[in-house]
């Protein structure tokens, strides 16, 4: 593939782990941050469920967020725990890459 097809591909949304090396570069590529929008979408599929007006088809929605999150969450426990083992290598960003080993 040609780096102008594998940017087309990425900007796309039709390949977005082209640009990748490895497999191995999405644990490497695994940062917090990705939690963090697992647990905001978690936070209003809660929201939403305790919101105190009657509006129609709000449980629905709030229950349909709720499911949508399980996917991510273990995704993101998944990608935690492989990086935590050392599996993705070094850190792509250096303040998280830990020397000590």
């Amino acid at each position: 593939m040609t780096d102008q097809a594998a940017v087309l591909a990425v900007t796309t949304g039709l390949r977005p782990l082209a640009s990748l090396s490895s497999p191995r570069e999405v644990v490497r590529q695994f940062m917090p941050n990705w939690f963090t929008a697992t647990m905001g979408t978690g936070i209003l599929a809660l929201t939403l469920a305790q919101f105190p007006l009657p509006i129609p088809g709000l449980h629905a929605v709030a229950e349909g967020l709720w499911l949508f999150n399980i996917a991510p969450a273990k995704g993101d426990h998944v990608l935690g725990h492989l990086r935590s083992r050392g599996l993705g290598l070094r850190s792509a960003n250096p303040t998280l890459t830990d020397d000590r080993r």
